[in-house]
């Protein structure tokens, strides 16, 4: 969870991650298209072993699921996931500048951004108490 107290404090951050999240969409895309080129290659010389993988073996260490000699294939749709996953986070915070909106004009004092891996998921709002 992500406080803010001013409207400018919100946009601000969320100016820094879509543009942390394009340049990292970008590397994705680029490793995702080099990856496409290897696979085309590949398939086009009809190389069976290296398209399926040799010796492909799938460990789990310290709870993580390890993949030993992956197949392009594989890293191909690896990195198309990740550029997924960074498309939807990148629109996610494209609708959070109009929370900055809606701190301005409804007198909100805070705002609380619930995230989920970068991801805004939630807000909660806190409006500013009308003294008696």
């Amino acid at each position: 969870m992500i406080e803010f107290y001013s409207d400018q404090e919100l946009l601000k951050y969320v100016e820094q991650e879509i543009t942390t999240t394009r340049n990292n969409i970008k590397v994705h895309t680029e490793k995702a298209e080099e990856q496409r080129r290897k696979y085309t290659n590949l398939k086009g010389k009809y190389n069976e072993e290296l398209l399926k993988g040799v010796n492909i073996e799938q460990r789990k260490v310290s709870g993580f699921k390890v993949l030993m000699n992956p197949t392009v294939e594989y890293e191909l749709y690896i990195h198309e996931s990740i550029v997924a996953s960074l498309q939807e986070k990148l629109e996610a915070l494209e609708r959070t500048k109009s929370m900055a909106k809606f701190m301005h004009a409804e007198g909100v004092e805070k705002v609380v951004m619930i995230v989920d891996d970068g991801k805004p998921i939630g807000f909660m709002v806190y409006k500013k108490r009308q003294q008696q």
